[in-house]
């Protein structure tokens, strides 16, 4: 922000701030304006603070904001090598020089100074649309980020609105470069309404802005560069937030019912607060507690939690486990899992030398990435095949996460890591420490709670963010690649490796401070191997997608034949790649407490039974009370999982989430549902007809048989066969009645429409089916949403209006579970 002539005038970064942090936002204000950009004293709430100023950027986000430029000159080159002419406006502050580039025509105008007071800002790109007449643009940004996040639709339709000032009309599209190398264009009248709205509440912001009035930092979802000074300000006002693994809303809930402060909670003498589980509240007030105790300690206070006994947290001790621990390098082309260690003991040694070792596998790009995970996964397997009790043990998701989408994104090992993260292998520590241990520190990460069992870490790489920069560090020193040569990799080795030791102390700590387990498994079978077993028919299937692409892939014949028995190869187990993820959530929610349940609004946890079930037909419908005010997804008619063991499928019958009451429906023949439960939604959708259906035909072509007709044309793209042996030849001077009549000709064949959205597709299809349907022929539709078929029903509807006809149209599957019945 920057005041001209006595208007302030904003950034479009400065939006962008207001939107995740009205603090930081206020911060920055003050800081201009107040403390005319120099370290100053703030007031807050009466207290003074000394020598404010914002946080001096650290090495990651040098890092970070270095690699961004590249980003962003990388796509500029890539815009010259094809052959764009390119205005650079590089340090241009003048607006009247953007609208002289535009004026010119140029393909591409880089850096672009736009300005609609009162804001101004400077895009990456102006990109020229296609076609002739006066030139028009739209804005493309280049983001180092691989996915889209919020904030960056927003700042892109300020950059629209203020490029609509320059040229007469609101751009219909921006667009972004992402790191991963795609370009994803966006409609910009799909977020202008969101815009504009965040845009009236920053104004209203800066309009009623109060030297001495700073809004709260717990307020705001982020602080950016005033961290240290929110930090400052929550410890000085012992907030709420402090307080370990409080969430946002809990935290207002507690507000709201007079609570403020950590110390109000760790004394609060009430029993419940509204929208809050008991339990959760007298969790929260004991972990208040404990940090408050922990203050000034080196090692801190903690309380064991032994609602559950060990054994249902943490498995038995096993020769062969493991303690795992990966090191990413995220700004690599598609990120990098560069480092994969392990520690455990050498299980090839001879027994009386076996100790713990630290194992290591290294990949410095794609080919060694796949090759570092195939490695590393066939090593646990082989562990697994002689000791099946071993288990992996990390601390957080990452390492699970990581897997997962290696797995996807290479194709290999697949069902390996199916095995193993279906019969619980992986041992997610974090999970097991927040269901059996408080411990008083405002954090749960793994560098918290090896205070109890360890000292403090010291070293030039002591964190992951260093370990980014410590491996950029190496890619541009030039050292070697392997770590006995190269003093950078070597750090980054040993916090690797330290991190595994830690990971096996926290197992050995904890085993000697819980509750030991009862009984162990049966050898060779544990309780989560039975629990999810795959079935005959699972495992047939399983076989199919396993030897049908290989089998596919490796045919002959001529080269068109070949190329359509791979795309077929290539579908089989798309369905099952695609269903994984749902899976692998529903078996990391079966996982979780009903305390973590109740605090996933996508579940509804903590219920507890409200009387006898009653008959209802062949089903019995039980009642049952939970915490009012739950926030949840979860709705009546909604299929769920309980959280029984194994998980029993369920209805909800009925759901008032105001008074905490829900009905569910089960069948009478299964077994009982309990007294205490939670739900977990059934997001799955089966495609094993299709998919059965695909490896049905992919199997004739095995055997000799290869597909024709309408099935053979798609996969060999062929040109639509017509009947009479016609030649297929549209003319686009015959319209609407010209694709209808191929239509109606087609011989056992496919007619492929193409075309960007709002080209015709939808209207083109209606009419078709209208027109077969005035034939009396059922016409079936199929698509990847249901919101694409509806759609396009409507749009047969409005097509038989104009024939003055009706027809029957059905809509099976929709969101509620039943059919869509409507007559046109």
């Amino acid at each position: 922000m920057e005041r001209r002539n006595g208007t302030l005038f904003f950034s479009a970064g400065d939006l962008c701030i207001f939107a995740e942090s009205p603090f930081a936002s206020w911060m920055d204000r003050w800081y201009t304006e107040i403390a005319k950009g120099a370290p100053s004293t703030l007031m807050y709430a009466g207290e003074p603070y000394d020598s404010v100023a914002p946080d001096p950027q650290d090495a990651e986000m040098i890092l970070l904001a270095n690699k961004g430029v590249d980003h962003e000159r990388a796509f500029l080159e890539r815009l010259r090598d094809e052959s764009k002419t390119v205005a650079d406006l590089s340090g241009n502050r003048d607006v009247w020089v953007t609208v002289r580039a535009m004026e010119s025509g140029a393909d591409v105008i880089y850096q672009p100074y736009l300005e609609s007071p009162p804001f101004f800002g400077y895009a990456d790109f102006l990109i020229r649309r296609p076609g002739g007449g006066e030139p028009r643009y739209e804005v493309c940004d280049a983001k180092l980020a691989r996915s889209i996040k919020p904030i960056f639709p927003l700042q892109l339709s300020l950059y629209s609105e203020m490029l609509a000032a320059l040229q007469g009309e609101v751009p219909k599209h921006f667009h972004i470069a992402l790191g991963s190398d795609e370009t994803e264009s966006f409609r910009t009248d799909a977020f202008l309404y969101l815009y504009r709205a965040v845009r009236r509440r920053f104004l209203e912001f800066q309009e009623s802005f109060d030297p001495c009035s700073p809004p709260r930092p717990e307020d705001s979802a982020a602080y950016g560069r005033w961290a240290g000074t929110a930090e400052r300000i929550l410890e000085r006002t012992d907030s709420l937030s402090l307080v370990a693994n409080i969430t946002r809303s809990q935290r207002k809930k507690l507000e709201q019912s007079g609570v403020f402060t950590m110390k109000e909670l760790a004394e609060s003498e009430t029993e419940t607060v509204r929208g809050v589980p008991a339990a959760i509240f007298e969790r929260l007030r004991e972990q208040a507690a404990l940090q408050i105790a922990s203050r000034a300690r080196a090692q801190p206070e903690y309380r064991l939690i032994q609602d559950e006994p060990a054994a249902s947290l943490l498995p038995p001790s096993d020769p062969g486990d493991v303690f795992f621990d990966i090191e990413g390098y995220p700004l690599a082309d598609g990120g990098l899992e560069y480092l994969w260690g392990a520690v455990g003991l050498d299980i090839s040694a001879p027994s009386e030398s076996k100790s713990p070792t630290f194992f290591d596998w290294w990949a410095h790009d794609g080919k060694g990435e796949r090759e570092a995970f195939r490695q590393f996964i066939t090593w646990v397997v082989e562990r697994r095949a002689r000791h099946p009790q071993m288990r992996v043990y990390h601390y957080a998701p990452y390492e699970t996460t990581a897997i997962k989408r290696l797995a996807a994104k290479y194709g290999t090992m697949e069902d390996e890591v199916d095995d193993l993260l279906r019969e619980g292998v992986f041992v997610d520590l974090y999970r097991v420490v927040k269901r059996s241990l408080m411990v008083g520190t405002a954090a749960y990460s793994l560098k918290d709670v090896e205070r109890l069992f360890r000292e403090q870490r010291s070293g030039k790489v002591a964190t992951g963010g260093a370990s980014v920069v410590a491996y950029h560090d190496w890619i541009v020193s030039g050292e070697p690649a392997d770590w006995q040569n190269s003093p950078l990799l070597k750090r980054i080795r040993d916090y690797n490796e330290e991190d595994c030791y830690s990971t096996w102390e926290l197992v050995l700590w904890l085993r000697s401070h819980l509750k030991p387990c009862e009984a162990p498994a049966p050898e060779g079978v544990s309780s989560v191997e039975e629990k999810w077993a795959p079935n005959e028919k699972v495992l047939k299937r399983r076989e199919r997608r396993q030897n049908l692409p290989d089998a596919l892939m490796n045919m002959g014949g001529d080269e068109k034949g070949r190329a359509a028995a791979q795309l077929l190869g290539g579908l089989a187990g798309y369905h099952w790649r695609e269903a994984k993820p749902v899976f692998w959530k529903k078996y990391d929610r079966l996982e979780r407490s009903d305390a973590e349940l109740a605090d996933d609004p996508d579940c509804l946890g903590m219920l507890e039974s409200a009387g006898e079930p009653r008959q209802e037909k062949k089903s019995l419908v039980y009642s049952y009370k939970f915490p009012p005010g739950q926030e949840t997804k979860i709705e009546k008619g909604s299929r769920c999982f309980v959280n029984t063991n194994p998980p029993q499928s369920v209805t909800v019958h009925s759901l008032d989430t105001e008074k905490g009451l829900a009905e569910l429906k089960l069948s009478a023949a299964r077994d009982p549902l309990p007294a205490l439960l939670s739900l977990i939604p059934d997001e799955y959708v089966s495609a094993d007809i299709i998919e059965d259906s695909l490896h049905r035909t992919a199997q004739r072509w095995v055997d000799g048989a290869s597909p024709g007709g309408a099935l053979c044309d798609l996969l060999n793209a062929s040109a639509p066969r017509l009947a009479g042996g016609r030649t297929f030849l549209y003319r686009p001077d015959e319209g609407m009645n010209g694709i209808l009549n191929l239509a109606r000709d087609l011989a056992d064949s496919v007619l492929a429409l193409q075309g960007p959205p709002g080209s015709g597709k939808t209207y083109t299809a209606s009419r078709i089916i209208a027109d077969l349907a005035a034939s009396r022929k059922k016409i079936g539709v199929t698509a990847n949403s249901h919101r694409a078929i509806i759609n396009l029903m409507a749009a047969v509807v409005e097509a038989m209006d104009e024939r003055g006809m009706s027809v029957r149209v059905v809509k099976a599957g929709a969101e509620d579970r039943e059919p869509l019945v409507a007559t046109g």
